[in-house]
C-alpha cells in the first residue's frame, strides 16, 4: 500500500471504532432523565453521538499520527537533507488529508453537534412543559378562566394526548365551557378602527365611485355605501371625487335606514341582519361584523352580499387579532427557544422583550412568526419598571417601515435600513364562538415598583404591539437565543457590530466569533503537526506486530482530547487579551498570526530530517 492508503486505511479504522465505542457505551454508563415523551434509548444514543463528535478532532489527531507512524515505518524512507522533491508530494498528502480532517471536524461542531443538542433539549422541555401546561391550566380552571384553562389544557393535549391528569382536566374544563355557553350571552369586544393597518384597495377611486353609482341605481344600497366609503378613503382631501363619493355613501345610507318593502317577513329581517352587520363593519367594529356574518354565511351559504362581506370582515378582524386555532400542534415545529433580548422603546427606557418559543409559517404574502408565552417587560428613563405585557401566544407579521410613527421609525434606522418591522398582535379569537377569545395581560408599577391594583386611569392598553427594530434583526435575535456558539457564523458576524443596542456585550459576542472562526486553522495546524511527530516515532516493527498500533489508538485518542482542550484553553487566553485591546480588529490580527503559524508548520514538515 502507498503511504496516504495506509493513512486512510488506519484513519478508517480508527472513526469507526470510536463510533461503535460512544455509540454502545452510552446505553451503560448514562442515565437518561424521566421523560414521558420518548425512549430512553434514543435520548441515550443522541448523548453518545455528541460524545463521538466532541472527540472526533482527537480521532484525527491519532488517526493521523499513527497512520503517518505506521505508514512511513512500512516504506523505509531514508532521509539526510531536509528539503526534498518526495516530502513535497507528501506535504500535498498531509495537506489533503489535513483540509479533509478539519472540515469534517468543522461539520460536527457547527452543524452536527448542535442539531442532537437541540433536539436534547426539545424533549426534556417537552415533558417540563407538559407539566407546566398542566399546572396552568389547573390555576386557570380554579380561576374559573375557562378559556384561558381550555387553551393550557389543550397545548398539553398537543404534547401528550394519552396522559391521565391532562385528560382528566380537558374533561372538567369542557364541560364548564359547556355550561356556560348555553347560559352566557357574551357581548362581543369592541374593536376599534384606531391602530389598525388597513391592506389598502386596488381599484382606483374613479372605478370605486362608478361602481357604488351602478349599485345605487339598481337599488343595492350596501354596495353602494362599501364602495363610496372605499373611494372615499382613496381620495385626497381636495379631490373632487371625494365629494362625490361622500355624497354617494350618504344617499345610500339613507336609503338603508328607510322602511323597505319585501315579499315577505323573511326577506325583511335577513336584510335587517345584513345591514347591522354592515353597520359594524363600517364602523370599526371589526369583531361584532365578523361574527354576525358568519353567522348569516351559515345560514344563506349562496348570498353573494354575505359571501362578499364576510370576508372583507374576516379580512379586518385579522387586522387587529388572530385566531386561537392557528396555534394548534406548533410546538412540535419550533425553530428559536427561551428568545431574550432589550430594545429601546419611545419614551428613552427600554423594553425586556422573553418568548418562550417561535415557530415561523411562510405564507404566500409574507413571513408569519408564531411565538409562545410572550411577555415584555417595559422600563422608563430612570430605569424604574412601569409596565408588563403577556400572552400565552402572539402572532408577528410583517409591517411597512412607512406606516408606523415617526418616533418608532427613528429607532428602527439608527442601526438597520429596512423597510419591515415586526408587528406582534396580542389578541387571538375563536373563529366560530365569540365568547372565546384569549387578550394580553397587563400590569402596571408605581415609581415605587409596586403593582397598581386598579389600573383603570391606564390608557395604554393595546391588541398589538411594534418591535422597533428590522424584520432581519428579529430572526438573528432569535438565532442569538440558540446560543452564539451555535448560531450561523455570518448572522454572527453582522450582530457583533450593534450587539450592545439588545442586551449582548460586544466583547463576548467576540470572543465567540473569534475562537469559532478561527477553531478550523487551529485544527489544519495541529494536523500537520501530527505528521511532523508521526515521522520522528515511526513504527519500524516486524510483520508480526503489524498491527500494535490498535492498542494505542483508544489510549492516544484520550491524550490528544485532554492535550487539545488544554491547547485551545491557552488559545482562548490569547485572544480574549487579543479582545480586550483591540476589540473587532483582533480577527484579522489573530488570522494573521495563524496564517504565519501555518506555513512556518508546513516548512517545518518538508525539512525534517533522519
Amino acid at each position: 500500500m502507498t503511504i496516504l492508503k495506509r493513512v486512510l486505511f488506519v484513519l478508517g479504522i480508527g472513526i469507526a471504532s470510536c463510533f461503535a465505542i460512544f455509540s454502545g457505551l452510552c446505553f451503560f454508563i448514562f442515565d437518561a432523565p424521566e421523560l414521558e415523551l420518548s425512549t430512553p434509548a434514543a435520548y441515550k444514543f443522541m448523548t453518545g453521538m455528541t460524545w463521538f463528535f466532541d472527540f472526533l478532532p482527537a480521532t484525527f489527531f491519532a488517526g493521523i499520527t499513527i497512520g503517518y507512524s505506521f505508514a512511513f515505518g512500512r516504506a523505509h524512507i531514508v532521509k539526510k537533507e531536509r528539503f526534498s522533491q518526495r516530502f513535497g508530494i507528501y506535504l500535498k498528502q498531509i495537506v489533503l488529508v489535513s483540509l479533509c480532517s478539519t472540515v469534517l471536524c468543522f461539520i460536527a461542531k457547527e452543524i452536527g453537534t448542535p442539531l442532537i443538542e437541540t433536539r436534547q433539549v426539545k424533549l426534556v422541555e417537552k415533558s417540563q412543559d407538559l407539566r407546566k401546561y398542566l399546572l396552568l391550566a389547573q390555576e386557570a380552571y380554579d380561576k374559573q378562566d375557562y378559556n384561558l384553562a381550555s387553551f393550557y389544557i389543550k397545548s398539553a393535549l398537543d404534547i401528550n394526548s394519552k396522559h391521565q391528569e391532562v385528560f382528566e382536566l380537558n374533561l372538567k374544563i369542557e364541560t364548564e365551557l359547556a355550561e356556560k355557553q348555553n347560559v352566557f350571552n357574551a357581548k362581543p369586544t369592541e374593536e376599534k378602527n384606531n391602530g389598525t393597518f388597513s391592506s389598502g384597495n386596488r381599484l382606483s377611486a374613479t372605478k370605486l365611485i362608478q361602481k357604488a353609482q351602478e349599485c345605487f341605481d339598481n337599488e343595492d344600497y350596501i354596495n353602494a355605501h362599501y364602495y363610496a366609503n372605499q373611494a372615499y378613503e382613496l381620495c385626497a382631501s381636495n379631490e373632487s371625487n371625494k365629494t362625490l363619493a361622500m355624497k354617494i355613501a350618504l344617499e345610500s345610507w339613507s336609503k338603508l335606514s328607510e322602511t323597505k318593502s319585501f315579499y315577505d317577513d323573511v326577506s325583511a329581517s335577513v336584510f335587517a341582519e345584513k345591514k347591522e352587520a354592515y353597520n359594524a363593519l363600517a364602523s370599526g367594529d371589526y369583531s361584532k361584523a365578523y361574527y354576525d356574518f358568519s353567522d348569516l354565511k351559515e345560514r344563506y351559504p349562496r348570498d353573494y352580499d354575505i359571501q362578499k362581506y364576510y370576508a372583507q370582515a374576516k379580512e379586518k378582524l385579522s387586522s387587529v387579532c388572530f385566531f386561537i386555532d392557528e396555534t394548534d400542534n406548533l410546538q412540535e415545529f419550533e425553530q428559536y427557544n427561551h428568545v431574550l433580548f432589550t430594545v429601546k422603546n419611545e419614551n428613552n427606557g427600554k423594553d425586556i422583550i422573553a418568548i418562550e418559543g417561535v415557530t415561523t409559517v411562510k405564507s404566500t404574502e409574507n413571513m408569519i412568526m408564531y411565538l409562545r408565552q410572550f411577555s415584555v417587560a417595559t422600563f422608563n428613563e430612570k430605569g424604574n419598571l412601569v409596565r408588563k405585557i403577556s400572552v400565552p401566544y402572539a402572532k408577528l407579521v410583517s409591517q411597512p417601515l412607512e406606516s408606523l410613527s415617526k418616533p418608532i421609525i427613528d429607532l428602527v434606522t439608527q442601526n438597520y435600513k429596512t423597510k419591515l418591522v415586526p408587528c406582534i398582535f396580542l389578541k387571538s379569537v375563536d373563529r366560530m364562538d365569540k365568547s372565546i377569545y384569549i387578550e394580553p395581560k397587563y400590569t402596571f408599577y408605581d415609581d415605587n415598583g409596586k403593582e397598581i391594583k386598579n389600573p383603570a386611569e391606564k390608557t395604554d392598553f393595546t391588541n398589538f404591539y411594534i418591535v422597533p427594530v428590522s424584520l432581519e434583526q428579529f430572526n438573528t435575535l432569535c438565532d442569538v437565543s440558540n446560543g452564539i456558539n451555535r448560531m450561523n457564523i455570518l448572522p454572527l458576524i453582522h450582530f457583533s457590530q450593534n450587539s450592545n443596542s439588545f442586551g449582548y456585550p460586544q466583547e463576548i459576542i467576540i470572543y465567540a466569533l473569534l475562537n469559532r472562526t478561527m477553531y478550523p486553522l487551529i485544527l489544519f495546524i495541529c494536523f500537520i503537526f501530527c505528521g511532523i511527530i508521526a515521522w520522528h516515532t515511526r513504527l519500524f516493527t516486524s510483520d508480526s506486530f503489524k498491527f500494535s498500533w490498535v492498542f494505542i489508538f483508544p489510549f492516544f485518542v484520550i491524550f490528544s482530547y485532554f492535550l487539545l482542550r488544554v491547547l485551545l484553553y491557552f488559545i482562548g487566553l490569547v485572544f480574549y487579551a487579543l479582545v480586550s485591546k483591540l476589540g473587532l480588529y483582533s480577527i484579522f490580527v489573530a488570522l494573521a498570526l495563524l496564517l504565519i503559524a501555518t506555513v512556518a508548520i508546513a516548512i517545518r514538515f518538508v525539512s525534517v530530517k533522519q
